[in-house]
């Protein structure tokens, strides 16, 4: 079984320090998908969550590729 997790700086702040906010055992269960993963990322950052679930679909592969995370095919 796989497991998400995220580690997040906002946009415009140093990431020099490591990120803010760590979304990974043992603070937060582990996530056993995307969905469950974007929720979390939506309350611990109070981002709406249609936003953050756009911003991770539209996201970018190792090839420079978007993916869809959310459309069954990632």
């Amino acid at each position: 079984m796989g497991s998400y997790y995220a580690q997040l700086t906002r946009n415009g702040r140093s990431d020099a320090d490591g990120p803010e906010v760590w979304i990974t055992p043992p603070t937060w269960p582990v996530m056993v998908n995307s969905l469950l993963l974007a929720h979390v990322i939506a309350r611990v950052t109070e981002t709406d969550f249609a936003i953050v679930k756009a911003a991770m679909n539209d996201s970018v592969n190792d090839n420079s590729h978007i993916h869809h995370i959310f459309d069954g095919v990632y």
